[in-house]
């Protein structure tokens, strides 16, 4: 079984208390042959989502975006998705 992973460091904001404070969070995202995604959040070492089956077929790549929090994954099926990683919701599809 291959895994397709990318990694996305970046600040995130947590209200505590009347003050605001920058955590760092690390995430790891995994493409599987069975075109599933996994998020996993590396500081709280826990999976954060698994998106089953959303490709059909193998995950051949991902991407994080330069200027966004955007992921987006590409497929045996010829579709490229685009997440928004926090949510790990995704966003829009291309053909």
């Amino acid at each position: 079984m291959g895994f397709t992973i990318g990694i996305l460091f970046y600040l995130q904001e947590k209200q505590q208390k009347k003050r605001k404070k920058m955590v760092k969070s690390e995430h790891i995202v995994m493409g599987t042959a069975v075109g599933s995604l996994l998020f996993y959040d590396v500081t709280q070492a826990e999976l954060v989502a698994h998106s089953k089956e959303v490709h059909a077929g193998k995950v051949t790549g991902l991407a994080w975006s330069s200027t966004s929090l955007a992921l987006y994954s590409c497929g045996e099926d010829g579709y490229i998705l685009e997440w928004d990683a926090e949510n790990t919701n995704v966003t829009r599809y291309v053909t």
